[in-house]
């Protein structure tokens, strides 16, 4: 597990941990040229989703106005409405920032029931997002990567 911290919304959120960084599917297209032989070239790219595990959710998380506005689903949505999506944050203990862009949570996992007497409950929440800004701090020197949003060909 990697050790991070998380910020949401611009401000430090919370300790957490990845059990791995982002990944990139990208699809392969076939491509059959007028001699019949047949090349594979990069199609479209798709961020796979993130699971941070080990997020702090007590009744003061910042996490719990996010979710009401993302899914209010007694709201009538306009074709020109915008997603309140986020900007999420993940600095590894090693320097390493991770920073996900238009991201929502796909699932929530709250945790076991527990009847200990520590009332910290801590959870699991997995990120879909569309882009990924990486700013590395163990490659020298200190560089920042950004991935932009998924690789396509046009035919």
């Amino acid at each position: 597990m990697w050790k991070c911290k998380m910020t949401l919304l611009g401000e430090t959120y919370c300790d957490c941990e990845l059990s791995k960084l982002p990944n990139i599917h990208i699809e392969e297209k076939s491509i059959i040229d007028e001699n019949g032989v047949e090349t594979w070239v990069p199609g479209k790219g798709t961020w796979e989703p993130l699971v941070v595990d080990r997020i702090l959710l007590d009744e003061n998380s910042k996490i719990y106005p996010w979710l009401r506005e993302m899914y209010n689903f007694a709201a009538v949505i306009e074709p020109n409405d915008t997603v309140p999506y986020a900007e999420v944050g993940l600095e590894l203990d090693c320097g390493d920032k991770w920073t996900l862009k238009n991201a929502w949570p796909q699932s929530i996992n709250f945790g076991d029931l527990d009847y200990t007497y520590d009332p910290t409950v801590y959870g699991a929440i997995t990120f879909r997002f569309s882009e990924v800004y990486f700013e590395s701090c163990t490659i020298e020197p200190c560089r920042a990567l950004e991935m932009p949003k998924a690789p396509r060909v046009v035919f």
